[in-house]
């Protein structure tokens, strides 16, 4: 089986990935995300990870935790080496080691090896080089993963597109980018297609009679008076599954949109925004939705819609930085001692694990 190492960026080159290779990397990723078989993972250190905008450990985030999954779906962009996993967990419980109610988009970025880790493999071995997570959870943007996990189930299948019908990557792109770019400016067209469906955290835009068979992706939009400028997209293309998934700044605030395009139009968009320990708090400032029912609404910039006394604000940011990094520090000490001696236990068959 082919070697996958997940380490870090050591003489590297940049070439376009096979997506059988990519998805063996991920489908392990998943496996892992189940068991929390971090110890399997040795050199987990020195890949730049970031979960919600924030440099983090993987003892520390996500993938530390064991989360049961619900759903897992997976998207692959060969010319750009990228890939993204969506996944929802409806588990109740919070503990130290399981997570509670989760929804996760995870990218990864992917790089050829030349020779492999030790320079004596081939030139096909790939490495991640990067993982970024968009994590939410009770408390996020529209938060509800019992009805994401419903609403994805319901919708019409995202299957491959066959290829005489695929959309050329910057047809994907613009239609994506249009819709990002409406956020700024009323003028733009979105080439939303006929039926549109928008999943946004825990809410659908389809849930009246019919709704599954019309255009309701037109809710949301802002109106002139307040633009909203969705900033650093960073984009993942499957041109076989006509998906976009674009990670970006949303309002100050982590934001993952995933689109299903079919001959140019959209047709379902996923999003999940995390609002990160202050909460997603509706203050004065808060702007009601365009375009629909009154009971979407769009985050305004995010100092303006906390509704917290700056004394209290700081006192979280600093403080509780402080105490974090303590935290954080000890648990890196318990993950360096489990890891060596995870290595003396039987990996797992067909993954090579490096020396630490």
């Amino acid at each position: 089986m082919m070697l996958l190492h997940l380490i870090g960026l050591v003489g590297l080159a940049v070439a376009s990935c096979p997506r059988e290779q990519m998805y063996y990397a991920v489908d392990y990723y998943v496996w892992s995300q189940t068991q929390a078989q971090i110890g399997l993972l040795p050199v987990i250190h020195d890949v730049p990870y970031t979960e919600n905008r924030k440099n983090t450990s993987f003892i520390s985030g996500i993938i530390g935790h064991y989360l049961p999954l619900d759903w897992n779906a997976t998207f692959y962009d060969s010319e750009t080496c990228t890939a993204f996993a969506e996944l929802i967990s409806t588990a109740k419980n919070k503990t130290y080691t399981t997570e509670g109610p989760t929804v996760v988009g995870m990218r990864f970025q992917f790089t050829k090896m030349k020779g492999g880790y030790d320079g004596k493999g081939g030139d096909d071995d790939l490495v991640i080089t990067r993982m970024d997570g968009v994590v939410t959870r009770t408390g996020d943007w529209l938060f509800n993963a019992t009805n994401s996990l419903a609403y994805y189930s319901a919708e019409r299948p995202w299957d491959t597109i066959p290829g005489p019908k695929r959309d050329s990557r910057a047809t994907l792109k613009a239609a994506a980018d249009a819709y990002a770019d409406r956020f700024a400016n009323t003028s733009v067209v979105v080439p939303l297609g006929t039926p549109c469906c928008r999943i946004e955290g825990g809410a659908s835009t389809c849930t009246g009679a019919n709704e599954t068979m019309l255009n309701t992706c037109t809710k949301g939009f802002p109106d002139a008076a307040h633009p909203q400028q969705l900033r650093e997209r960073t984009y993942v293309i499957d041109q076989e599954k006509g998906v976009v998934q674009v990670t970006m700044n949303l309002a100050g605030l982590p934001d993952s949109h995933l689109f299903r395009i079919e001959e140019g139009m959209i047709r379902a968009v996923h999003t999940m925004t995390a609002c990160g320990d202050l909460g997603c708090r509706i203050g004065n400032e808060t702007l009601k939705r365009d375009g629909g029912d009154p009971s979407w609404y769009r985050q305004a910039p995010l100092l303006g819609t906390l509704d917290v006394p700056w004394r209290d604000l700081l006192i979280h940011l600093f403080v509780g930085e402080i105490v974090k990094s303590m935290v954080e520090l000890a648990i890196e000490w318990t993950y360096d001692w489990v890891t060596r001696w995870s290595r003396e236990r039987e990996p797992v068959p067909g993954v090579s694990l490096l020396p630490i």
